[in-house]
């Protein structure tokens, strides 16, 4: 969920309700001071401070929508989500007519991805308050990220007729329009945000992806140099120039930017660089730079865990190991590392770091079915058939319905001169997922061609 952006509106719901304190009890009256002095403390974003003072007021008078509502409004912003929605809902059961609850207590639905409830509350607080531009934005980021996009367009165009100056929905109706590729009314969205606000490096940038998507790589170029001017340092600005630069083949100019990011930020810099020698085909070159930003970068392990799954998916296998590498660094008793690094080994025919690889892996973790499977390939390859077959057979101990291991355990077992058992593996092969190039080899030995394709596949 666009959490950014929800805090963004929230803002929007706050808004202050005064009593008229000549109409009520003393009670009331010192709940509502309570509920003022806890006011206060929004600007600072002391919620504790708030919630205290909103307690009090709770205290005083137990019915108290706007004790209850703002306190309500104090958890959500602490991320304390179930208190919250307790203190919202108990809002509402004390007063149905007003949308400021509502709006809230929708907003936590959304950020908790329960959409149906979001949504059901929204719509209470349009009703409410139709003309509240912030109900519209919401239920806009509700159905943005519940993928019914149309939907989301149609909020925020609602959203703009109430308000045609707020920059913050074009620039989301805008990256709607991107990501579902109608690129003409992006551009139209970004540059709404520019002619409003000619100094939004956001707009600049994000016009910039869409000119880059179009081929149209100046226009692009032009974008990121413009942001460059209000800030020379902006490393994003650079980033994008550099991708511009590489997409229309001006790799002498992508190098000088790379070359500039690396003395404003050496971790950006040399991943752009590395990006720019493999759009020129000097592998060896970004693979040296590749391994420098690696070795800068300060992410998490599921940052690098998702890049190198992601490098092995594409089939670069080298940039998957450097990033493998970095994370057995950070934490050097995760087992899943090592197998991944083996499995970029392996297909890079780096048979005897893969083996280690794969060993250590079971090491940490000798429960994990794959890890088998990922060494039996290894000795599968190397011609050492019998140990392979240990390993698929260790595998299918540990996970009978684990695919690939039939159809390895087979081929192993027929190498290693075993026929008739391969066969038995081979029809049960076919029961399960298997790729094209196994399918067809299977498939062969079932109707007795045991000459084709007899290398380890």
């Amino acid at each position: 969920m666009h959490i950014v952006e929800y805090r963004q509106l929230i803002v929007m719901t706050l808004f202050f309700f005064s009593f008229s304190l000549a109409t009520v009890s003393g009670e009331e009256q010192s709940a509502e001071q309570w509920i003022q002095e806890g006011n206060t403390y929004q600007d600072q974003k002391d919620y504790d401070k708030e919630i205290a003072d909103y307690s009090k007021a709770i205290d005083l008078v137990p019915n108290s929508y706007w004790g209850y509502t703002y306190r309500g409004i104090a958890y959500m912003q602490k991320k304390e989500y179930d208190l919250a929605l307790y203190d919202l809902t108990k809002a509402i059961s004390f007063q149905v007519s007003d949308a400021t609850a509502y709006l809230n207590r929708g907003t936590i639905y959304g950020i908790k991805g329960k959409y149906k409830l979001a949504l059901a509350d929204l719509d209470t607080a349009r009703r409410i308050d139709p003309q509240n531009m912030a109900v519209y934005s919401l239920r806009a980021a509700v159905c943005d990220e519940s993928g019914q996009y149309a939907e989301a367009v149609r909020e925020y165009s609602m959203a703009i007729g109430l308000n045609p100056k707020n920059v913050q929905c074009y620039m989301n109706r805008g990256e709607i329009h991107f990501r579902q590729k109608e690129y003409d009314a992006a551009l139209l969205d970004f540059s709404k945000i520019i002619e409003l606000e000619p100094a939004k490096r956001e707009a600049y940038l994000h016009r910039g992806m869409v000119y880059i998507a179009k081929g149209q790589f100046e226009l692009a170029v032009a974008d990121y140099t413009q942001v460059i001017k209000l800030n020379p340092k902006d490393v994003d600005a650079y980033k994008c120039r550099v991708e511009a630069y590489c997409a229309a083949g001006q790799y002498a100019l992508a190098q000088a930017d790379s070359a500039r990011l690396i003395a404003l930020a050496k971790y950006d810099g040399y991943y752009s660089r590395s990006y720019t020698y493999d759009k020129m085909g000097r592998h060896k070159e970004s693979l040296a730079d590749y391994k420098k930003a690696v070795a800068l970068d300060d992410h998490q392990e599921m940052h690098f865990l998702y890049l190198a799954s992601e490098q092995n998916q594409k089939g670069r296998f080298d940039f998957g190991i450097i990033l493998c590498d970095k994370l057995i660094l950070l934490n050097p008793k995760q087992a899943a590392y090592y197998a991944e690094r083996g499995y970029a080994e392996y297909q890079s025919r780096k048979y005897t770091e893969a083996e280690a690889d794969f060993t250590k892996a079971i090491d940490l973790k000798p429960t994990e079915p794959n890890y088998y499977d990922g060494r039996g390939n290894v000795y599968g390859a190397t011609g050492r058939y019998e140990a392979a077959t240990l390993e698929f057979r260790h595998c299918l101990e540990l996970d009978k319905a684990y695919d690939g291991a039939y159809f390895n355990l087979a081929q192993a077992l027929e190498l290693a001169g075993n026929k008739e058992e391969a066969l038995t593996y081979y029809q049960q092969a076919l029961e399960h997922k298997v790729t094209d190039q196994a399918k067809t080899k299977t498939e062969a030995r079932i109707k007795g061609d045991w000459d084709s394709t007899k290398e380890w596949i």
